[in-house]
């Protein structure tokens, strides 16, 4: 057990970028980021032998079910090199994703089925207090943006701004998932900027619940003019931000 800061008791505590990748260990844990993390780059430990369609698939066989406080850092250049996974591969049972940026997130060829967060939900999921910026997904499919699979469950996103880029002409990933099943999506003061639909229009029987996610109202915007116009006309709720965000900018940053 470890103390961070003066309130904060974490089982795994990441300090660099190795303790970064070997979080998808602590599936049940309470998880703290001690540091920004600059040049995350490609996962290359904890891969476990390549899925049935030949895509590696990150070491942890399980999804996440605890608390993974950033506690304000930013975590950037994640490449997004595997099958099925993010920080972790699933995620379910009331697990916490909370206060933490993650800048320029990028996907290879083998980053198929996969999102910044982790690939499958099952349950209750929560998100608050995150910034995910996004910058290629040209080379990825059944991706998302947050989340690439919404499976019997519920994303609860609240104080959260999601920058999803590349997403033109693709049919295959969404701003925040690849493909939903039986979920729903509540957001909260949260926003998405990007040139795509929420979630995938890619037609199977796994993909039973998108037109919904595609149809929520009131919080998606098609590029970054058109969110600075509407942050600054005094229509976004700034204060649940104070404490995380750095105001100053017109898409608000992580702060330090």
């Amino acid at each position: 057990m470890y103390c961070i800061a003066t309130l904060v008791l974490a089982d795994f505590v990441i300090y660099d970028n190795d303790d970064f990748f070997n979080a998808a260990k602590y599936l049940s844990s309470y998880i703290a980021v001690a540091n920004d993390l600059d040049d995350i780059g490609e996962r290359t430990i904890n891969i476990t032998e390549p899925n049935q369609y030949g895509y590696p698939k990150i070491a942890s066989a399980g999804n996440f079910t605890g608390t993974f406080n950033g506690m304000g850092h930013t975590l950037s250049d994640f490449v997004i090199n595997t099958a099925n996974g993010g920080i972790f591969e699933g995620a379910e049972g009331g697990a916490v994703f909370k206060n933490f940026a993650m800048k320029n997130v990028t996907f290879t060829p083998t980053g198929q089925c996969s999102a910044p967060l982790f690939y499958r939900m099952n349950g209750a999921v929560f998100v608050e207090n995150v910034y995910i910026e996004v910058n290629d997904f040209s080379t990825s499919q059944s991706s998302g943006g947050v989340v690439a699979f919404f499976y019997m469950g519920g994303l609860n996103v609240k104080n959260c701004i999601f920058e999803i880029n590349d997403l033109t002409d693709n049919s295959t990933n969404g701003a925040i998932c690849g493909r939903s099943f039986r979920t729903s999506l509540s957001m909260e003061n949260s926003y998405i900027i990007t040139n795509g639909k929420l979630c995938s229009t890619r037609p199977d029987a796994y993909n039973s619940t998108c037109d919904a996610v595609n149809a929520y109202n009131g919080y998606a915007y098609t590029d970054a003019e058109t969110f600075k116009t509407v942050y600054l006309s005094g229509l976004l709720d700034v204060s649940e931000f104070n404490k995380y965000w750095n105001l100053d900018k017109p898409v608000p940053d992580m702060s330090k």
